[in-house]
């Protein structure tokens, strides 16, 4: 089965102007605009739409400037097509978007938790004289062994395998980039407004502590990738959140789990398409799309209809390949049985019984639960115990069914083995 993931930006995508053609055609966009306005006490949403680009590009005006478009884009989306996606991630703050958008929170507390770790990393920054480059075209493993030897700067951002990011002061960090430069890599210079994912961000964590403890966090509704740890969520978020201010963004391994995890379709939503652009240039066994205008969000909502069509369409086409094994299985294994009210009764009715099923099932939509895989196991058991099959014979049955395709998501193989090898 096909799987989807929603992913959502960092700081950095911001820009004046955004959001404004959206929440002039999305009345839900526009209402959560102005609902920010009164959570933050401030209008946030003039500032996306006309500026001041200074104003906007500082810390704790950008972070919950992004946050609400990107909230924004996923509700106009979430109207077009309801269904929730399997995975959610989000690069930096995106994390904290991805836990609005999987009702981990609600978007006032997501809201104010922004503002809060955007005023706090602007504040304990402010007087750090620090660069931060992206250095693109280099092995990783290279840059981290060079940045080891020099203790003011750290990796911030392990992006793609093309890409990693790295900040610390400012001489050092440029007598690094010189180095890499020789080495071949391309090194671009960020123009962030603070530190980010250093250790200089030690002391906002420490401050954020406090408030991230304050606030409950609820199941989301999707599986929430950590920027820490490159996995699935698995201890306290809180923990999760704190450590991810001031450690490296390990963006590549969630992008590495999503691909692993079996995802085909990965959908930014928010400013910019920065990651849709880096998953696209590192990662092509996987399609990314971005999505942030009107046209965007009607475009992508036509490809999920689709992806989901087609995605039925696959789940039905194993369904029936299961029943027509069960069918192969009943009509190819001989008959050892020469009663005919035996034959009769343990054969030709069950046989008709699961024939009955695949043809109902081949113009119906609705999709096999386990009982229904649990009937036709127990019709097949019956066919073969009826026709005397040898132990052997039976085991060499097993697994032919054990390797239908789709069988081992509805029913375990232990369950599989009880229905058809015990009671003989």
């Amino acid at each position: 089965m096909q799987k989807i993931a929603y992913i959502f930006p960092g700081q950095g995508s911001q820009y004046v102007g955004m959001g404004k053609e959206l929440c002039s055609k999305s009345q839900i966009a526009n209402k959560i605009f102005d609902e920010a306005n009164q959570i933050l006490n401030y209008d946030l949403k003039t500032l996306c739409f006309y500026g001041p680009e200074n104003k906007l590009r500082l810390t704790e005006f950008a972070q919950p400037a992004i946050l609400t478009l990107s909230v924004a884009v996923y509700y106009t989306l979430k109207n077009l097509y309801s269904e929730t996606p399997e995975f959610m991630s989000g690069h930096s703050l995106g994390e904290i978007t991805a836990l609005v958008c999987s009702e981990s929170i609600s978007f006032s507390e997501g809201l104010k938790l922004v503002q809060k770790r955007g005023q706090i990393m602007g504040r304990v920054t402010k007087n750090i004289d620090f660069a931060m480059y992206a250095v693109n075209n280099l092995d990783s493993n290279i840059i981290e062994k060079e940045v080891k030897s020099s203790p003011n700067v750290s990796i911030s951002n392990f992006n793609s395998p093309k890409q990693t990011v790295l900040c610390g002061g400012k001489k050092e960090v440029l007598e690094l980039v010189t180095l890499f430069e020789n080495n071949g890599g391309t090194c671009i210079s960020l123009n962030v407004s603070a530190p980010f994912h250093s250790k200089y961000m030690k002391p906002a964590a420490d401050q954020l502590l406090t408030h991230l403890r304050n606030i409950t966090f609820n199941k989301p509704s999707s599986m929430i990738l950590s920027n820490y740890t490159g996995k699935l969520y698995s201890e306290n978020i809180v923990n999760l959140l704190y450590n991810q201010i001031f450690m490296p963004v390990q963006w590549n391994n969630c992008i590495d789990y999503l691909i692993n995890a079996g995802v085909s379709l990965i959908i930014e939503l928010g400013p910019k398409q920065i990651l849709t652009n880096l998953i696209n240039v590192s990662h092509q066994m996987v399609k990314a799309m971005a999505c942030e205008n009107y046209d965007d969000i009607i475009n992508v909502s036509n490809i999920l209809h689709e992806h989901e069509k087609e995605t039925q369409t696959d789940i039905k086409e194993k369904e029936l390949s299961i029943l027509a094994k069960c069918l192969s299985i009943s009509v190819c294994t001989p008959n050892r049985n020469f009663n005919n009210y035996e034959y009769e009764k343990g054969v030709i009715e069950p046989y008709s019984k699961l024939n009955k099923m695949y043809d109902n099932h081949e113009v119906e939509n609705r999709i096999l639960v386990k009982f229904d895989y649990i009937e036709a196991l127990k019709l097949l058991k019956c066919i073969l115990n009826t026709k005397k099959v040898t132990n052997d014979e039976l085991l060499f049955r097993v697994s032919q069914l054990i390797d239908t395709p789709h069988i081992c998501n509805v029913i375990s193989l232990d369950e599989i083995n009880d229905i058809m090898l015990n009671n003989q």
